[in-house]
C-alpha cells in the first residue's frame, strides 16, 4: 500500500471517530482524535514495512472508531457529573450505573430520595404565603407531625408517628417554617449533591477506567 494510502485509511478512520464525538465539545474531540492518530502512527512506525494487512490490523486493535467515541462521550458525561452542582446531571450520571449493580441502584434512589427532600422544603417555601392554613409545621393528636396538609386536618406529608389527625392541632413553627424549610432544604440538596458526586467519582468512574484502558493506551485524562 502507497503511504498516501495509508495516511488516507487513516483519515477514514478518525473521521469516523470524530463524528461519533459530536456530543463532546471540539477542544475535547480534538484532543481524543489527536491521541489515537498518535497512537495509530506510532505503531505504524515500528512496522519495518507496512502492509495493508498491517494497517488493517492496527486499526482493529486500536478498536471500533463508533465505540471508542461512545466510551469517550460516556466518560466526559461522568467526569461532568462527578464536578456538578445540577442534580439532572448528577442523577443522569448515577443512574447510567443503577441498571448494572445493586450500589449503582441504591445509590440512584438514596440521592433521589434526598433531592426529592429538598424540592418539598422549596415547595413549602412557595406555597406558604398561598396557603398559609394548609402549609405549616403541625403537631397534632397523638404527637402527629405534619408539614403540609391538602385537607382540613393535616393529613398530607407526616412526619414522626401516625396516628390520627382529628382534633385540635398546634402550629409549631409559624413564620419560622420559611427559615427551617430554607435550612433543610439546602441540608437536603447539599448532602445529595455531594453523596452523588462521591458515588460518581469513587464508583462509577472506576469501571470506566478499566473498559477504556483495554481500549487503547489513551491520555490519562480519558481513563477518569
Amino acid at each position: 500500500m502507497p503511504s498516501d494510502s495509508i495516511a488516507q485509511a487513516i483519515d477514514r478512520y478518525l473521521e469516523t471517530l470524530r463524528k461519533h464525538c459530536a456530543r463532546v465539545s471540539l477542544a475535547e474531540a480534538d484532543e481524543f482524535v489527536g491521541e489515537i492518530r498518535s497512537h495509530i502512527m506510532d505503531r505504524i512506525s515500528a512496522e519495518d514495512n507496512p502492509t495493508p494487512e498491517t494497517v488493517n490490523a492496527i486499526l482493529q486493535r486500536v478498536g471500533d472508531p463508533k465505540q471508542l467515541a461512545a466510551r469517550l462521550v460516556a466518560q466526559t458525561e461522568i467526569r461532568r457529573a462527578a464536578r456538578s452542582l445540577s442534580p439532572w446531571t448528577i442523577l443522569r450520571g448515577i443512574l447510567r450505573f443503577a441498571m448494572k449493580g445493586v450500589a449503582g441502584a441504591v445509590s440512584f434512589l438514596i440521592t433521589a430520595a434526598a433531592y426529592g427532600c429538598a424540592a418539598v422544603c422549596a415547595l413549602v417555601i412557595v406555597l406558604k404565603p398561598v396557603l398559609p392554613h394548609r402549609i405549616g409545621l403541625w403537631l397534632g393528636p397523638a404527637h402527629t407531625l405534619t408539614l403540609i396538609s391538602l385537607r382540613h386536618d393535616p393529613l398530607g406529608f407526616v412526619i414522626g408517628t401516625l396516628g390520627p389527625a382529628s382534633g385540635p392541632v398546634r402550629d409549631l413553627a409559624g413564620s419560622h417554617i420559611y427559615v427551617i424549610a430554607a435550612l433543610a432544604g439546602a441540608a437536603f440538596f447539599a448532602v445529595a449533591t455531594l453523596f452523588g458526586r462521591w458515588v460518581i467519582s469513587k464508583l462509577s468512574l472506576r469501571k470506566f477506567r478499566g473498559s477504556l484502558n483495554t481500549a487503547t493506551p489513551v491520555n490519562a485524562r480519558y481513563a477518569g
